[in-house]
């Protein structure tokens, strides 16, 4: 995210089941910048809902499926990176609070 997130607003985060997380390293554009493994990221992910809860930000869990992100990032024409995982997340975000449901094409999300 380039603008950072004043207190009180939603955030999505992205989320990775155990199952994707070798397929996500493999197709990222980045992959020096994941951890190498599940276990590692879960403890930076929570490392990273604490702060910014810490910083009255409410993060939004947003379960990513890697092949949608994938998807996404071809029809986008961007590199499947950081940048792109986060847009994603916030896209799944905004599109889940226009529809107010959990229904539609894109992965569910819930609240930390």
């Amino acid at each position: 995210m380039a603008d950072k997130p004043s207190p009180g607003m939603r955030v999505g985060v992205a989320w990775y089941r155990d199952s994707e997380w070798e397929k996500l390293r493999q197709l990222a554009a980045d992959p020096e910048i994941l951890e190498e493994t599940y276990a590692e990221w879960t403890k930076v992910y929570e490392n990273g809902i604490r702060q910014l809860r810490a910083s009255g930000v409410v993060p939004e869990r947003v379960e990513i499926d890697v092949e949608e992100l994938r998807a996404w990032c071809t029809a986008q024409k961007c590199p499947l990176d950081g940048k792109a995982r986060a847009a994603f997340a916030t896209e799944i975000l905004s599109r889940r609070s226009k529809q107010g449901s959990s229904s539609g094409r894109f992965p569910r999300f819930w609240r930390e």
